[in-house]
């Protein structure tokens, strides 16, 4: 069966619904007829208007909802579900032109993207987290910073040896490609007091653009970094401040602590980008620790004339509210695949 609606409830207590304006097929729909009856309402209208914030908080305050009336039809509920996309089972084919190759790829691509993503998201979401790393390699014999499996391999090991001295470790890890080639890796993580974390001091004499070149003055000379010497924070003159990890012997390390997750797992997931994608095509592509949380997912279908009561309906069964600063509507367009995505987020 068909759906159009994701719900997921993560363990603080928010939830986060996904409206995709035209259903989802699952691999058992490609096999029936085009013209399947639950199949008649997946289209969208292109020009269909963005949500109505006005005609929500009109209808929120009409009249007290019904709870006996349920505008989403569970189709299926548990922490592992297909994705959002599914593909069709390969046919066997005589010939397949390189227009359509290409466009195979590049929907493969897509959907490894998304995947990732969604993934990142997810795990960042259901798990709390108190420090944010950022961890390079120093260029060594017999191993090459380049090489992503060998930079993966290398960073997997030292969360493995430190889990030993912090064996309730959690860790969400994404890589990142300098623009030199390099490797070096990001990480949200959380119960690892018994490392040992010793503020860093900012080592930089001069004032750097952002681009990493030297600001000059009028004269031609550089500009003296006033902050030279003092311990290093995220801004200027009170952020929280910059750690080094005294356990972390491969290169150079910074740790902050978190005091946003939304935030924290928003930033992360932006290094999930289509060229990363591209040159680890086929590899994992983030590593996670065993102990981690996943939030419960449900599908579901929802008629489009039904959306605004879906939304106060989960709003009225879970006791939360609908953050209306937070709806996002973006529009998923790839060789033979496009769609409208809604997400709604509901706070405590």
């Amino acid at each position: 069966m068909p759906y159009n609606v994701r719900l997921k409830k993560y363990k603080n207590g928010t939830f986060q619904l996904t409206y995709y304006h035209r259903a989802i097929r699952t691999k058992e729909d490609y096999w029936r007829p085009y013209n399947y009856p639950d199949l008649h309402t997946t289209d969208y209208d292109e020009d269909e208007e963005e949500f109505d914030i006005d005609k929500w908080i009109e209808l929120k305050q009409s009249s007290p909802f019904d709870m006996s009336y349920d505008p989403l039809q569970v189709t299926e509920i548990g922490s592992e579900v297909d994705e959002a996309i599914d593909e069709a089972a390969d046919l066997e084919e005589e010939y397949i032109s390189p227009e359509e190759a290409a466009n195979r790829k590049e929907r493969s691509l897509i959907s490894s993207l998304n995947r990732s993503k969604r993934m990142i998201y997810d795990y960042g979401r259901a798990n709390k987290w108190e420090w944010f790393f950022t961890l390079t390699f120093d260029p060594v014999d017999h191993f090459d910073e380049f090489n992503f499996s060998e930079s993966k391999k290398k960073v997997s090991n030292w969360f493995h040896n430190i889990k030993k001295k912090c064996p309730k470790l959690r860790a969400l890890i994404v890589p990142e490609q300098h623009e030199s080639g390099a490797w070096h890796f990001h990480a949200l993580v959380s119960n690892v007091d018994e490392l040992t974390f010793e503020k860093a001091v900012n080592n930089q004499k001069f004032r750097k653009k952002k681009n990493g070149e030297l600001m000059l003055n009028k004269k031609g000379e550089p500009v003296p970094n006033k902050y030279y010497g003092e311990y290093l924070r995220t801004s200027y003159p009170d952020g929280e401040y910059i750690y080094n990890i005294k356990e972390y012997r491969n290169g150079y390390t910074t740790a902050t602590k978190i005091t946003d997750t939304y935030k924290a797992v928003s930033y992360i997931v932006k290094y999930i980008t289509k060229d990363l994608c591209e040159c680890t095509f086929g590899k994992q592509r983030y590593l996670v620790t065993k102990n981690l949380d996943l939030p419960e997912r449900t599908l579901g279908f929802c008629e489009p004339k039904n959306l605004m009561d879906a939304l106060q309906f989960v709003e009225y069964k879970f006791g939360v509210h609908l953050s209306i600063d937070c709806i996002k509507t973006y529009k998923v367009d790839v060789p033979n695949y496009s769609n409208r995505v809604s997400v709604f987020e509901f706070n405590v």
